[in-house]
């Protein structure tokens, strides 16, 4: 599948219960756009991010639960600045 428009960034739910995780999801989706722009989310407990995050292909981490300031935040460290924007 070959996309004319890809997203500018996509959020992963490190995870999912009776799901896809998002290890596994990005695994797929990088497979589609290797240039692909993975945020992981993560809620786990002590907000503990998982120290391999960047060798799985994630561009940052944003521990759930999050500001928009926080989002936005990190939104700019994988995004080009002037793309996007958060409402």
């Amino acid at each position: 599948m070959k996309t004319d428009r890809p997203f500018d960034a996509i959020l992963l739910d490190l995870m999912v219960p009776s799901g896809l995780g998002g290890r596994e999801a990005l695994e797929l989706i990088s497979e589609i756009d290797p240039s692909v722009k993975a945020i992981m989310v993560s809620g786990r407990a002590g907000n503990s991010i998982p120290d391999d995050s960047e060798d799985l292909g994630f561009k940052a981490v944003i521990a759930k639960p999050f500001t928009l300031e926080e989002l936005k935040t990190t939104l700019r460290t994988v995004m080009v600045p002037g793309g996007w924007r958060v409402h």
